[in-house]
């Protein structure tokens, strides 16, 4: 009878450790939870600024310099570039042009902030749209380093398309390459004319830069 006893306490100690181990999955659960409800959150942002424009070009309104420094700093705690550094030197080299380049855009986009979401729904420090981030493959646009480096492949992208001319690649980027192609250059919009220009001026770039190894 003693060593049923003792059994059955050891079996009812095991199973309470049991239940107080930590689920490995439970941290990973939980990002998951998070990231889906950033995304349904920046799908329903997409939709309530979707509009049609006078001349039925445009789906969506243009952002605004002032939308973005609104709209990113309600967004979650900003990254530390240093944090990145060593990250963004890499990706960049693997896609062919500089780290101040790639540092340059992430900071206009989002100012290095992970969750921020713009007014038409683009997502995390490289603002990709939720289309453009399926194209590319990315699970969680929240994610730093797969934002980074899908931003960072699209950028490249852009720059492969326009011969190394930066300032298409960045119009391209912000505008899409359709509006880029359409004007034969870069877009009469001023926030993509300002973000072009911003971009470049911090790169010390000239208006008509060349070689991507600028």
């Amino acid at each position: 009878m003693q060593w049923r006893a003792l059994l059955l306490c050891n079996l009812t100690l095991a199973a309470e450790a049991f239940s107080q181990t930590p689920d490995p999955y439970d941290a990973m659960r939980r990002a998951m939870e998070s990231s889906i409800s950033k995304q349904k959150a920046s799908i329903a942002v997409q939709a309530a600024s979707v509009k049609a424009s006078p001349d039925g070009w445009f789906t969506t309104r243009w952002l605004t310099e002032a939308d973005m420094v609104d709209e990113v700093s309600q967004g979650c705690e900003r990254i530390p570039p240093a944090q990145l550094q060593a990250y963004i030197e890499d990706t960049a080299r693997r896609e062919g042009f500089t780290p101040d380049l790639l540092r340059a855009v992430i900071s206009r986009e989002s100012d290095f902030q992970p969750c921020a979401v713009s007014p038409k729904g683009a997502q995390g420090l490289m603002q990709l749209m939720p289309g453009t981030a399926a194209d590319l493959g990315v699970q969680d646009p929240f994610d730093p380093k797969e934002n980074i480096s899908a931003g960072a492949r699209f950028l490249g992208l852009m720059l492969d398309r326009y011969a190394g001319n930066i300032g298409l690649a960045l119009a391209a980027y912000n505008a899409g390459p359709g509006r880029v192609d359409t004007y034969g250059g870069l877009p009469p919009i001023p926030e993509t004319r300002n973000y072009v220009a911003d971009i470049m001026d911090k790169l010390k770039v000239e208006p008509l830069p060349s070689p991507r190894t600028f």
